[in-house]
């Protein structure tokens, strides 16, 4: 009989989480962002929940989709509203048009996967003020700091005269431009995104990776 009881509970719990994913997702409208990517970063959020001092608000990035897309989204979770939908970059070793290799390694140039939570501000002489991110997931993102992993703004590119995460890059050359691992945002955007997020909310990067599948604690479908 408890087996039975445990059992309806647990099956019961595990459908509400689905349909809160399910509703959330509807309500965003957002057909840029997949609802698998979504569906993990609840369930990451949920998992280190107690970590974060900004519980409302949590930033996915889609790496499943290419440069050229729409694949940062800031979610308020109280509101169930999109607050920012943005292209971003991926790490130079990580891919061209798209990210298909990920790395937590210092000084592999790739992007890590996996559940973060965004720090405190600082200065870069090259960039101005970024946003610190610390990852979550032992061998699997947390050498973030270390790897001086942050968001900033975008800078001049080196072949054509724009901004390398920027629209008009992307018109150009039919992707994004690369970094050294970060999430880079356009000059237009950075700050407000980085004052949404910032002081210790979760951010997910998410990516159809079978390493990561083996290694993370969630549960990936």
């Amino acid at each position: 009989m408890r087996t039975t009881l445990f059992l309806f509970i647990f099956l019961t719990i595990e459908f509400l989480k689905a349909n809160q994913s399910d509703t959330l997702f509807a309500k965003l409208n957002c057909p840029e962002l997949s609802p698998v990517a979504l569906n993990l970063a609840l369930q990451a959020h949920e998992l280190f929940y107690d970590t974060f001092q900004i519980k409302d608000t949590i930033t996915i990035i889609d790496f499943s989709k290419t440069s050229d897309q729409k694949r940062l989204f800031v979610i308020d979770l109280k509101q169930k509203t999109m607050l920012f939908s943005e292209i971003t970059t991926h790490g130079a070793n990580s891919g061209l048009e798209k990210a298909t290799d990920f790395s937590n390694r210092v000084n592999s140039y790739k992007s890590s996967l996996g559940c973060f939570k965004t720090a405190e501000y600082d200065i870069s002489k090259t960039h101005d003020t970024v946003l610190i991110l610390d990852g979550l997931e032992w061998g699997i993102n947390h050498n973030a700091r270390k790897r001086e992993i942050v968001i900033h703004r975008s800078e001049l590119a080196k072949t054509i005269a724009c901004q390398y995460c920027s629209y008009e890059y992307i018109d150009s050359l039919g992707y994004n431009g690369q970094s050294f691992g970060c999430p880079v945002l356009r000059r237009e955007v950075y700050k407000d995104v980085m004052h949404a997020i910032a002081g210790g909310s979760m951010l997910f990067a998410y990516a159809e990776d079978e390493e990561y599948r083996r290694r993370t604690i969630l549960k990936v479908e």
